[in-house]
């Protein structure tokens, strides 16, 4: 997937027409997530992902401890708003996200986090799985 599919998929759901406004999203949420996970899978999952969005995974601070709450609400810093549209947009993205990459690897990161994530990804990794 291009920068541009990836960022358009995210514009039909969050209705923000301005790319700059939905790459600050995009990098709030892959930055977030990218925090949480080893350095091994950070490098896994970038190399499925388009530039600048590769770039944006493989940068961050690596393992750091955060539950699903604090998860919302680092992204919610990050772009100024509040929890409920930083939840909203973190779910339209990590959706984009299971279309951008292999199943394999989504199950990759999801192995890494705590379980309260799967409900996250829970439409491309079936329970049981």
């Amino acid at each position: 997937m291009q920068q541009n599919e990836f960022r358009n998929a995210v514009k039909d759901q969050i209705d923000i027409e301005e790319n700059d406004r939905v790459d600050e999203i995009i990098d709030a949420v892959l930055g977030t997530l990218s925090a949480r996970i080893s350095d091994d899978e950070a490098a896994h999952l970038a190399a499925q992902l388009p530039e600048p969005y590769k770039t944006i995974v493989g940068t961050e601070r690596r393992l750091e401890s955060f539950n699903l709450e604090q998860f919302f609400i680092r992204i919610a810093g990050k772009l100024r708003i509040g929890r409920g549209p930083a939840t909203r947009y973190a779910q339209v993205v990590l959706n984009v996200l299971e279309d951008a990459v292999t199943t394999g690897e989504l199950r990759d990161v999801v192995a890494q986090l705590p379980d309260e994530f799967a409900e996250l990804f829970a439409a491309s990794i079936p329970e049981g799985n």
